[in-house]
Formats: structure tokens, C-alpha cells, sequence
């Protein structure tokens, strides 16, 4: 798009990849509306702002993932991210406020469906 900053896909290199995906496609009410004027005015921002910063100062996964679940955001999706090590992998379903569902690879939980 032009004019946009901000990334919705991005890979760092030896270190993780993230993917955001929309997440509701109902009209959004009056309510809706000023909830998100006062995100704006509290510093959110459109997430993928936050994935394109995350990019370029975050190293490892460890840091992607705690600075993806509690930005604000003006819209709820899911963010699907990897990593290079064992277990690092998770679908975050995000709200604008923080995450609604967190789904993590482990021992246990080796794909995530």
C-alpha cells in the first residue's frame, strides 16, 4: 500500500519469523469506534508498525514474543510466529488489548492445528 510503513510478514534472520493474519470481520459499533479513537490517542498503533520495530531491534524469539502479546493495537488478529530453537512456536490470538488465546509448541504439543 502506499505510503505504509509497517510489515505484516518479516523474517529476522537467525532468529524468527512472524505472520499477521486479520481476525474479525464484523461491522464495528459505536462503542467499537471509540474504543479505538482512544487506542490511537493512548499510542497504539496497526500492529504491523509494531512487527516492522520488532524486526529491527528484537534478536531472538524470546523477545518478539513478549513484546507481541501487550502492544496495543487498533485491530484483533492472529499472529502465528517461529523460531530457530526447539519449541519456539506459538499462535497468539490477540485482542486489541492483549492476547484472547495463546497456543505454544512444546514436548507435548509439536504442531499446532
Amino acid at each position: 500500500m502506499a505510503g505504509h510503513i509497517g510489515v505484516y510478514t518479516g523474517v529476522r534472520s537467525g532468529g524468527f519469523s512472524i505472520s499477521f493474519n486479520a481476525r474479525s470481520n464484523e461491522q464495528m459499533s459505536l462503542e467499537g469506534w471509540i474504543s479505538q479513537a482512544e487506542l490511537v490517542f493512548e499510542g497504539g498503533n496497526d500492529l504491523s508498525w509494531n512487527i516492522r520495530d520488532i524486526l529491527a531491534t528484537c534478536s531472538t524469539y524470546a523477545c518478539a514474543y513478549k513484546n507481541l502479546l501487550y502492544y496495543p493495537t487498533l485491530s484483533p488478529g492472529y499472529i502465528i510466529m517461529a523460531g530457530m530453537e526447539r519449541n519456539e512456536g506459538a499462535v497468539i490470538s490477540r485482542d486489541r488489548d492483549g492476547p484472547a488465546h495463546i497456543d505454544n509448541l512444546s514436548d507435548d504439543v509439536w504442531f499446532i492445528a
